[in-house]
C-alpha cells in the first residue's frame, strides 16, 4: 500500500500508523486529558479523517481525553467539545475506507509533492537540514516536510475546496493505491498548486517520534471560537515553556518563517 499519513506525519505502512495511535493511547491513564501538544495535534488530524468528522467535531474541539471504549477493556480517544459536550470516536474508522473528502485531500497531497521536494532540496543545498522543532541535525532518511509552522495541510485543502465549489467538484484519476490519485481536471490541479504555493508554510521535522519540548498544553487550555468547526491548529493552543534545546546556527533567511513561494 505504500506510505501512509495522519496529517503530515508519514508512516511506512498502515500497521505502523495504527501502532502510533495505540502508543499514544497507552501513554495516558483512563480519563486522563491529552496534555502533550504533539499528541493533541495527532488526534485532531486523526479525527479529521473520520467519516462523520463534522458530526463528531460539532461546535469545535476543545481537547481530548483517553477513555475506555464501549466494547471491551480497551482505550480510545474522546472529544471534549468547546461547549463542554463529549463524544468518543473510533480511531479504526478514521484509518479505514476513506471518504471522498479524504481521498481528495490525499490527492491534494500527492499533487504538491514536487513543491515539498523542492523545499527539501533547497534546505539540503543551503546546509540547513535541521529540525525546526528541536534544531537538531537531520539525516535525509529521517527528514519530513511538515506544516506545523502555519496552517495545517487539511485546513489549506479544505479552504481551497470551498473556492472550487465543494468536494464533489473534484474528480480523481483511477488508482488502486491510497493517496496516489491525482486530479482529472488539470486546470483545477494548476489552481491548487498555486493556492498551496501561496498559503503553505513548510518546515522540517524528524521522524514521527520526535519530541516537541516547548509545547506542553496547560490544564486551562485556550478557548476556541464557538463557530470553529475544524479540529484546530497550533495557533489556538496555550503552551508552557520547556527547556530550550541546543541550537544549530542557520542562515537568517532560512531561519525565518519559510514559505514555499521562495521556491517558485
Amino acid at each position: 500500500m505504500g506510505e501512509q499519513f495522519i496529517g503530515d506525519r508519514s508512516y511506512p505502512s498502515d500497521a505502523a500508523r495504527k501502532r502510533a495511535v495505540r502508543a499514544l493511547l497507552a501513554r495516558y491513564e483512563v480519563n486522563q486529558v491529552v496534555d502533550q501538544e504533539d499528541d493533541d495535534l495527532l488526534l485532531r488530524d486523526l479525527l479529521d479523517r473520520h467519516p462523520k468528522a463534522a458530526e463528531k467535531i460539532g461546535p469545535g474541539v476543545d481537547h481530548f481525553r483517553v477513555v475506555r471504549t464501549p466494547r471491551g477493556p480497551h482505550k480510545g480517544p474522546e472529544v471534549v467539545r468547546s461547549d463542554g459536550t463529549r463524544i468518543d470516536f473510533s480511531y479504526q474508522k478514521c484509518l479505514d475506507s476513506p471518504s471522498h473528502r479524504r481521498r481528495v485531500l490525499d490527492s491534494m497531497r500527492t499533487e504538491v509533492v514536487p513543491q515539498r521536494d523542492a523545499y527539501y532540496e533547497a534546505r539540503k543545498m543551503s546546509g540547513t537540514l535541521v529540525s525546526d522543532l528541536t534544531d537538531t541535525p537531520l539525516t535525509p532518511k529521517e527528514t519530513h516536510v511538515a506544516y506545523f509552522r502555519g496552517t495545517r495541510f487539511d485546513d489549506i485543502g479544505t479552504a481551497f475546496a470551498e473556492t472550487a465549489g465543494g468536494w464533489e467538484a473534484f474528480e480523481l484519476s483511477a488508482t488502486t493505491v491510497s493517496g496516489l490519485a491525482t486530479f482529472a481536471d488539470r486546470d483545477l490541479a494548476a489552481r491548487w498548486h498555486a493556492y498551496h504555493r501561496e498559503h503553505a508554510t513548510l518546515a522540517l521535522r524528524g521522524g514521527v517520534g520526535e519530541p516537541a519540548p516547548l509545547t506542553r498544553l496547560t490544564p486551562a487550555r485556550a478557548s476556541r471560537p464557538a463557530g470553529h468547526r475544524g479540529p484546530g491548529s497550533r495557533a489556538h493552543l496555550t503552551r508552557e515553556p520547556g527547556p530550550r534545546p541546543t541550537t544549530v546556527a542557520r542562515p537568517s533567511a532560512l531561519k525565518s518563517c519559510m514559505k514555499c513561494t521562495v521556491l517558485s
